[in-house]
């Protein structure tokens, strides 16, 4: 708008060259998830032992794949999903898991964004599955989380962890491994099972919620003193 003059007539019905009410509207009322700041930011990540030292097989771990939102935007319709090789079996699920052929997954809802209002869904949480490994040798596991923002479907990842197990191999600790980008503070802990969000309870389907935050206040106090111009104008011309 800047560099430019628009007229101001109203009302609009009778004054259809008259933009610059209009455009000042759009400017003000702009949603935050139609901008690169009202996006979600998701990260998926694993935590689990990428060294077993064991003679004894089957062999049996547990891995936690992880999700996270650092984004403001709102990720909604989530399904996490673990890839698994084909020579490993599922011993155990967290509930609500599933597995199809060599993938496993689960369907998470909505995950909320880092600054949440009361009632959104959780920005981070975590699922698992226990392992069997038949023989020593390196496996690789995939996690990746689909969502959806809007209308378009996002992929968060796919992220890997490559574990050696076998006598010789030296032992690690649960670390998590996430291509360099680490969850949000939040998250639910893996060790007691992990917990996301748990139903679709987003209330706008572009991921934001209007007004929510400073920006939106902002806006909406020069929305007011907007209209408390144009009343008064519209007195004088009276």
């Amino acid at each position: 708008m800047g560099g430019h003059a628009y007229k101001v007539d109203l009302p609009l019905s009778d004054s259809p060259d008259s933009q610059g009410t209009r455009l000042f509207l759009n400017a003000l009322l702009e949603a935050d998830c139609v901008t690169t700041l009202g996006q979600p930011a998701m990260s998926v990540s694993f935590q689990g032992a990428s060294g077993i030292r064991t003679d004894s097989f089957p062999a049996e771990a547990t891995y936690v794949a992880r999700f996270a939102n650092s984004g403001l935007g709102i990720a909604l319709d989530a399904v996490l999903h673990i890839e698994i090789p084909p020579e490993l079996s599922v011993v155990e699920l967290q509930a609500g898991g599933s597995e199809t052929g060599q993938v496993i997954e689960w369907t998470i809802g909505s995950i909320g964004s880092r600054e949440p209002a009361p009632g959104d869904p959780l920005s981070s949480g975590s699922r698992w599955a226990d392992l069997s490994f038949p023989q020593a040798g390196e496996y690789v596991l995939r996690a990746s989380l689909d969502y959806r923002v809007g209308v378009s479907q996002m992929t968060a990842g796919p992220v890997s962890i490559t574990i050696a197990i076998g006598p010789d191999v030296e032992a690690t600790d649960a670390g998590i491994s996430d291509g360099g980008t680490d969850p949000v503070d939040g998250g639910s802990d893996p060790t007691d099972g992990g917990t996301g969000s748990d139903g679709d309870t987003a209330t706008s389907d572009c991921g934001c919620q209007a007004g929510h935050g400073p920006q939106g206040r902002l806006s909406l106090l020069l929305f007011l003193v907007f209209l408390a111009t144009l009343k008064a104008v519209g007195m004088k011309q009276a």
